[in-house]
């Protein structure tokens, strides 16, 4: 309706090059420490957010960036995630690779609607030579069958023999992400409890603070004046502060191709495939 004519079809938020995040949660307890959260949106073209999370207390680093493209399948949207996420585990000298599954909002006309996560997922460890697949299983047409958030998988070992390599099963993965996943052992046979989601989620306690508020790139401040106006039902006026800041990136980008300067992320470099944060520019908040 009104939303739908005062943004011509296009979602009010669309991340700018350049913008940041960046947040410090403090876990209130004498193991947990801190964990601080960068993010940096790299890549208009095609959309790609940078980020890199780490808890030195706990000896914990994620950094890994996302590529999203949106695609229409007449009931549904699915939002697809590329790239890795590298998981770095400081006690135990051991790093994570892994992919993230798709996140598809079904349900858009007919049949059961809701929010799942879709697709393949693997996590592999170069140090262990452990190897898992995780298969996050869609509801059935229209949810006529199935059930929501099941998930299935296996993680097995990689060994060196004669006659090459092999992968051996160890253990078979099976549940609901949003309720308890079970781990059976291919061996013995014996199945325990792998994650209990309502034992392992977040507890409301945890307490955040916003950092780097300063920079002109926060997101709170390029999209300030927009949030109010949909906080206060004005649709053209959040419609105006959204063509403003888009009319402004334009003239941005204009001014470095007559100058024939390349733009560079403040926090992030390009490795190869991989965007990693440049620990120089970062100061400790």
């Amino acid at each position: 309706g009104i939303i739908r004519a005062a943004f011509d079809g296009k979602k009010p938020y669309n991340p700018v090059i350049g913008e940041t995040f960046a947040v410090e949660f403090d876990h209130q307890c004498e193991t947990g420490g801190f964990s601080r959260l960068l993010c940096e949106q790299v890549s208009h073209h095609p959309p790609i957010s940078a980020y890199h999370l780490e808890n030195q207390k706990l000896g914990i680093r994620i950094q890994g960036s996302a590529e999203i493209s949106p695609k229409f399948m007449g009931n549904s949207v699915e939002v697809p995630f590329k790239g890795e996420r590298k998981l770095q585990l400081e006690s135990c000298k051991e790093e994570y690779v892994m992919t993230v599954p798709n996140l598809q909002y079904r349900g858009l006309f007919v049949g059961s609607r809701g929010a799942e996560w879709v697709g393949h997922v693997s996590v592999c460890c170069q140090q262990t030579n452990l190897v898992c697949k995780l298969h996050f299983k869609p509801l059935g047409w229209l949810g006529l069958w199935g059930g929501w958030h099941h998930v299935e998988g296996h993680i097995k070992q990689t060994r060196r023999k004669q006659l090459g390599l092999t992968k051996d099963l160890l253990f078979k993965i099976s549940g609901q992400w949003d309720k308890v996943l079970y781990l059976n052992d291919a061996k013995t046979g014996d199945t325990s409890t792998l994650y209990d989601f309502e034992f392992s989620k977040a507890k409301k306690s945890t307490a955040a603070k916003l950092c780097l508020s300063h920079l002109d790139t926060d997101s709170k401040k390029v999209w300030k004046k927009l949030s109010e106006a949909l906080q206060e039902g004005e649709m053209r006026a959040a419609n105006k502060e959204k063509s403003a800041i888009e009319n402004n990136q334009r003239r941005l980008r204009q001014e470095r191709a007559a100058k024939g300067l390349l733009w560079e992320p403040r926090f992030f470099r390009r490795v190869q495939q991989d965007w990693c944060l440049k620990e120089a520019s970062v100061p400790q908040f």
